[in-house]
C-alpha cells in the first residue's frame, strides 16, 4: 500500500497559483489528445472553492475560488503539453513544485510569458519524447531555479528557451546537449545569467545568432581550455 501511494503521487504534475477573477485557466494544445483528471485546494484557507473534476480533454475553467488565496493544482493522467504561449492565465502560475510521471512531448512556448513563475522541483520533467524547448521559459522574469538534473539530450532545439527571464541564474553546468541544433537567442537578455557552462559539448550547433545578446553579467569561459571537446563550434555558421 505504501508503494501505490508513493507512486501516485510522483505521477501528480503539482503547481501553485493565484488569482484576482475567482477562476483559472489550464491552458493546452489544440494539437495534442488529452484525457486528465484535476484536484485543486485551496493552501491559504482549508475548503475555499476546493474541487475536483475527471475526464478533461482540453482547456479546462476551475471557478469559485478565492481572489489572493494560493491553489495547489494537481494533474494526472494524459497531459503531454501544457501551453500558456504569453496568453491567458500567465501571470497566475507561481509555482512547479513537481512535473510528476508525465511524458512530455514538446514545451514549445510552454511558459512563455508567466512573469511570476519560479520551479521548485529539482528533479525535472520526463522530456523523453520531446525535442524542442523553444521560448520555454521566456519572459519568465521571476523564475531562479535549479535546472541541473534535467535529461536533455535528445532536444535539438533550445532558441529563445530563457530570453528575457532576467532572472535567471539557475544551476544548468551539466547539461548534456549532445544533440543540441540551434541555441540562438537561448540567453537573449538573461541578465542575470552567469553560469559556468565551459562543459557544454555543442558539436551540432548550426546557430547560436543572438545567443549572449543583453546577458550582460555573462563572463565565462568557453574557450575549450577546460574539457576536451567543449564548445565545438565547427557546425556553427550563424
Amino acid at each position: 500500500m505504501l508503494v501505490f501511494f508513493t507512486a501516485l503521487a510522483h505521477g501528480q504534475f503539482r503547481t501553485t497559483w493565484q488569482t484576482d477573477d475567482t477562476q483559472i485557466t489550464i491552458p493546452t494544445f489544440s494539437g495534442d489528445i488529452y484525457l486528465y483528471d484535476i484536484t485543486w485546494t485551496n493552501l491559504t484557507n482549508t475548503g475555499i472553492g476546493d474541487g475536483s473534476i475527471t475526464g478533461a480533454t482540453g482547456d479546462f475553467i476551475i471557478t469559485g475560488l478565492a481572489n489572493g488565496d494560493i491553489y495547489q493544482v494537481e494533474i494526472t493522467g494524459s497531459f503531454p503539453r501544457i501551453y500558456f504561449n504569453n496568453s491567458g492565465d500567465k501571470d497566475k502560475i507561481l509555482t512547479i513544485e513537481q512535473w510528476g510521471g508525465q511524458v512530455w512531448t514538446s514545451f514549445v512556448n510552454a511558459f512563455y510569458g508567466c512573469s511570476n513563475l519560479n520551479v521548485i522541483d529539482i528533479a525535472g520533467p520526463d522530456l523523453s519524447l520531446a525535442f524542442e524547448l523553444t521560448s520555454m521559459f521566456r519572459g519568465c522574469s521571476s523564475l531562479n531555479a535549479d535546472l541541473n538534473n534535467w535529461d536533455v539530450n535528445g532536444i535539438e532545439l533550445f532558441t529563445r528557451m530563457f530570453q528575457d527571464a532576467t532572472s535567471f541564474n539557475g544551476n544548468i553546468t551539466g547539461w548534456d546537449v549532445i544533440g543540441a541544433e540551434d541555441m540562438s537567442y537561448m540567453f537573449f537578455f538573461a541578465s542575470s545569467f552567469n553560469q559556468n557552462i565551459g562543459g557544454w559539448h555543442t558539436d551540432l550547433v548550426g546557430s547560436m545568432a543572438f545567443m549572449f545578446a543583453g546577458a550582460t553579467v555573462f563572463n565565462q569561459d568557453i574557450s575549450r581550455k577546460a574539457v576536451t571537446g567543449a564548445w565545438n563550434t565547427s557546425s556553427v555558421i550563424s
